[in-house]
């Protein structure tokens, strides 16, 4: 995994000193008419494409400059969701914001996390109970995702709050409306959540990013610190870490190398795929459960990952 990588701007094949070689190629073929062919198979024709490909991808580009662009957008992204990601709070939290006056609204909704996957980072998808089923939701015979109650508070950074549904008891939800009605907080309008969509955008924002970043192992300039087997593993992680890393590390700051350097073909002393795989476990490992320990100390500080 990880050994097999074209070139970027290979040439010919060259003779022992300087020498020019005059004779077919090894494999061609002499026709009739006195021309010569090379045979070809249709793998090395598409690695010549590929080849192309990244050639002219690398060239139109700056590496640095596609470093930097890479680098503000994941920061860029990164604000955008910390301050539009619903938050997963305790239900001693909402007791507490319900005694400081904050709720300015609620409703009864399921949820549902989404850990992500080799294109999509993580995501809360919160929507609200039907009509139809709120009955069913509030007595505890609900057979959909979890039911909880989500709330919303007049603040820029994580104004809707969602109820963690884990660990929850059937008619809590049910005691939830109570305390929140009790307290003079309106439900929400049917809808309310699908008329307030900045998170859905933001992990619309966060796919595409990741998206383009693989797009830029695999056709973009030659990695120079692992191959673009490597950063195909390593390249998303929690909360997209792996693009940063790979925008410095590759883009903005590369491995130093002589003008005119000719590549050997594999991983000519990079990271290899396998490598890759196993940064890229490790990474998400350490990564959830390091903001699962943050979250735990400021549910609406911290992310959710």
């Amino acid at each position: 995994m990880g050994n097999e990588e074209v070139p970027l701007g290979a040439g010919g094949g060259t003779t022992a000193s300087g020498v020019t070689a005059t004779g077919p190629a090894p494999g061609a073929k002499a026709h009739d008419s006195g021309t010569v062919t090379t045979g070809r198979s249709s793998s090395d024709a598409d690695d010549g494409v590929l080849a192309r490909v990244r050639s002219t991808f690398a060239g139109a580009t700056s590496r640095r400059t596609l470093g930097w662009v890479l680098l503000a957008a994941w920061v860029a992204w990164l604000v955008a969701l910390w301050v539009a990601q619903p938050r997963l709070v305790p239900q001693e939290f909402l007791t507490g914001e319900l005694v400081q006056g904050r709720p300015t609204s609620f409703s009864v909704v399921t949820v549902e996390q989404d850990r992500g996957g080799a294109f999509t980072p993580y995501r809360l998808d919160v929507s609200s109970v039907s009509d139809e089923d709120r009955a069913a939701a509030l007595d505890g015979t609900y057979s959909g995702p979890p039911v909880t109650v989500a709330y919303w508070i007049d603040a820029p950074v994580g104004r809707l709050r969602v109820v963690d549904p884990n660990g929850l008891s059937s008619d809590v939800p049910a005691a939830l409306v109570q305390d929140l009605t009790a307290a003079g907080v309106p439900e929400a309008p049917p809808g309310t959540l699908w008329l307030d969509p900045p998170a859905q955008r933001t992990y619309d924002a966060g796919a595409l990013l990741l998206l383009v970043s693989t797009l830029v192992v695999i056709l973009g300039p030659r990695p120079r610190r692992g191959t673009r087997w490597f950063w195909f593993w390593v390249v998303g992680g929690p909360l997209s870490i792996g693009v940063a890393l790979f925008a410095v590390a590759e883009l903005i700051r590369p491995r130093h190398e002589p003008a005119g350097t000719v590549h050997p073909r594999g991983v000519a002393g990079r990271w290899n795929g396998l490598t890759g795989f196993a940064a890229g476990f490790v990474l998400s490992v350490a990564g959830t459960g390091l903001t699962i320990a943050l979250t735990n100390l400021s549910p609406v500080w911290f992310l959710h990952t």
